[in-house]
């Protein structure tokens, strides 16, 4: 079944360029797993949690991650909530 994701580049500091798709409450699949680790990882949410589906735990943990880092708290993980995703760093072993 084909994706209905949009796919957003992301530009971090050096000439890579990555595309991420863009989540939101309800999508289910490998980048929310990505997601939720990251966001595990940063305190976030809870790695008992992780199971690639997009549900109000995973909107919750978004929300707060963007109102922390001054975006808007819509719970859409779009360009600028990747980017900010992209600057936290994920600790070894995490």
């Amino acid at each position: 079944m084909p994706s209905t994701q949009q796919s957003q580049p992301i530009n971090n500091q050096a000439t890579t360029t990555i595309d991420l798709p863009t989540l939101r409450l309800g999508q289910s699949g490998l980048a929310i797993r990505m997601l939720q680790r990251v966001l595990t990882c940063n305190g976030y949410y809870d790695q008992f949690l992780i199971d690639g589906i997009f549900g109000s735990r995973t909107d919750a943990a978004v929300k707060a991650f963007q109102q922390d880092h001054r975006l808007v708290a819509d719970g859409i993980v779009g360009a600028k909530t990747w980017n900010e995703l992209s600057k936290v760093s994920l600790e070894p072993g995490c």
